[in-house]
């Protein structure tokens, strides 16, 4: 009988394949030593209060995909796009890490935005917009979940600063 070919496992990092799941109320107090300080600062108009109100709003809410891991948060919205446009969009509302320079947390957090897409899909979208507010480099975003599109937009500013 010939021998089994041994081959040797290839090392993949711990973080890669990090358990994506849905943040729920438990996670606010897990995660709120990092997280509330970074959501407080990206968002200033926001106090604590409000801003555990709103994310205790979205946990639930079917326009809303909130994940987690274990040193990174995700929040992307589907957005209606009007009466002329029959589909949502959805958009990346932050991906955070809890240490923004780590490559492998990146590496890890990247993994939202395939999880992004197949909620997308499911809901019948055609646009996700990425790279909004993210810690994760858009390289890793394309490999996560596909080629990225670029586009500008213009706008008008009714305040001025």
């Amino acid at each position: 009988m010939a021998e089994a070919l041994k081959v040797a496992p290839v090392p993949v990092p711990q973080l890669l394949f990090a358990e994506v799941r849905r943040f729920d109320l438990p996670d606010i107090d897990r995660h709120g030593a990092w997280f509330l300080p970074r959501f407080l600062k990206e968002f200033p108009h926001v106090n604590e209060r409000a801003a555990i109100g709103f994310i205790k709003s979205c946990l639930y809410d079917n326009e809303y995909l909130f994940l987690f891991q274990e040193k990174a948060a995700a929040l992307f919205q589907a957005v209606g796009s009007g009466s002329l446009e029959p589909q949502p969009i959805v958009w990346e509302r932050f991906v955070w890490l809890q240490d923004p320079a780590d490559a492998e947390q990146q590496k890890a957090a990247a993994m939202f935005y395939s999880r992004a897409l197949k909620w997308a899909q499911q809901k019948g979208v055609d646009i996700v917009h990425v790279d909004n507010s993210t810690d994760v480099p858009r390289e890793l975003i394309k490999v996560a979940a596909g080629r990225v599109f670029e586009t500008a937009q213009a706008f008008l500013r009714v305040k001025s600063s």
